[in-house]
């Protein structure tokens, strides 16, 4: 009895194993093009590469361009940080603080979780106190809009 027992558990636990890993697996086609226009503007055989790991909660993306080049500005909410991204792969930060500037954190913005139950080891809690939108103005000056800050 022992054994049988034994036996549905590894079976059991290779079913999840092989779903966990399926979910994990990238798609062969990741981007959905539902309209035939967007190959104009992205080559259909584009690959999505990960440029960089690690950030909270990304928003507000802005192309800088600079002559031939330019640079990526991007908020990462919860850090309260705008980050730069150049060609070359090098990321630093363009701007610390560009949301709330004040002492109390917990007082402003709204606390946003990873979506994991409370009681799972990987669940997180932060605060969205950052910059989450970028723009430029006409005469090429960043106008930052924050949320937590009530500003622009």
């Amino acid at each position: 009895m022992k054994t049988l027992w034994m036996a549905v558990v590894v079976f059991f636990l290779t079913i999840v194993g092989v779903g966990l890993a399926r979910a994990q697996k990238p798609s062969d086609k990741p981007v959905v093009r539902l309209d035939p226009a967007l190959d104009a503007l992205v080559s259909p055989d584009a690959k999505l590469e990960l440029v960089k790991g690690g950030f909270g909660f990304t928003e507000g993306a802005l192309w800088v361009q600079k002559g031939k080049i330019g640079y990526l500005l991007f908020s990462d909410i919860p850090a309260n940080v705008i980050y730069k991204w150049t060609p070359d792969g090098k990321v630093s930060v363009y701007l610390d603080h560009s949301g709330y500037t004040g002492q109390d954190i917990w007082r402003v913005g709204f606390m946003q979780t990873n979506g994991k139950d409370r009681n799972d080891p990987l669940f997180e809690e932060f605060p969205m106190i950052g910059s989450n939108g970028l723009a430029l103005d006409r005469q090429d000056r960043l106008i930052i809009a924050t949320w937590a800050g009530r500003s622009a």
